[in-house]
């Protein structure tokens, strides 16, 4: 898997996805997130694990659920150190409220 020791990410915005009322933070391309991504997605093929293969890979830290913000927050760009990568899957609990659970 990639080494992201001693690494970190700049972070230079911030947005949100309409579904479902994220507000994030996120940064220019950084190749080493996009190489992990086509590893793990290669582990989760080859472990006939189900995953979304269509969807477009969209780096990012989530901030807020349910945010209504729409102003940009990050006005300053910072760098957010990169201790290791951890992959989660998304599920609905007993209460139908999502939750993720690390792999």
């Amino acid at each position: 898997m990639t080494d992201f020791s001693s690494r970190s990410w700049s972070i230079t915005r911030s947005g949100r996805f309409v579904r479902p009322k994220v507000f994030y933070v996120s940064g220019e391309r950084y190749e080493p997130i996009f190489h992990l991504a086509r590893e793990a997605a290669e582990i989760l093929h080859t472990l006939n694990i189900p995953f979304d293969e269509k969807s477009r890979f969209t780096p990012h830290i989530t901030v807020l659920r349910n945010s209504h913000l729409d102003e940009p927050v990050v006005t300053h760009p910072f760098e957010w150190p990169i201790l290791r990568a951890r992959l989660f899957e998304s599920k609905l609990d007993e209460d139908g409220k999502r939750v993720y659970v690390p792999i």
